[in-house]
């Protein structure tokens, strides 16, 4: 009695463990690229490329209660919520920046619309000068939950 017990405890969370598994998206490459400021808002960055999510282009990178700041030796400091908004307006999500020193950490979720369930979160890169504004890349990785919303 014991081992038919035992046997089916087993089965019964195998079973769930491979649900789980399945369920759940496995991590996988994000890479956008924006330029700063936007050329109408002050206050936010215009997406040039995104991969996959190229509903993105076009879209903005607006930000939110920033604080930045400059220490005696130059390096600069920064802490921002985003709101990240598709080209096409079939979606947004929030997030977060973190510039510190000569890079930046960024997280993305809570999203809506065709960016439901998004889940990200990289590194930020400066690339350089694009039409006499700022270029930076944003890599990382992304799943999307599959309930479709944040948890």
């Amino acid at each position: 009695m014991k081992r038919v017990l035992t046997v089916s405890l087993v089965g019964l969370f195998l079973a769930l463990l491979v649900t789980t598994l399945a369920q759940a998206s496995p991590p996988e490459y994000f890479y956008l690229m924006k330029v700063c400021p936007s050329l109408d808002n002050p206050n936010a960055c215009d997406i040039q490329s995104a991969d996959p999510f190229s509903q993105l282009v076009g879209g903005q990178i607006i930000y939110i209660d920033r604080v930045y700041w400059e220490n005696p030796a130059a390096h600069l400091f920064e802490i921002a919520r985003i709101e990240v908004t598709t080209g096409d307006d079939s979606g947004q999500a929030i997030g977060q920046v973190r510039w510190i020193k000569d890079h930046g950490l960024f997280t993305i979720g809570q999203g809506s619309g065709s960016l439901a369930g998004l889940h990200a979160n990289g590194r930020i890169e400066f690339l350089g000068l694009a039409d006499d504004r700022y270029a930076f890349s944003l890599t990382g990785t992304y799943h999307v939950d599959p309930a479709g919303g944040d948890k």
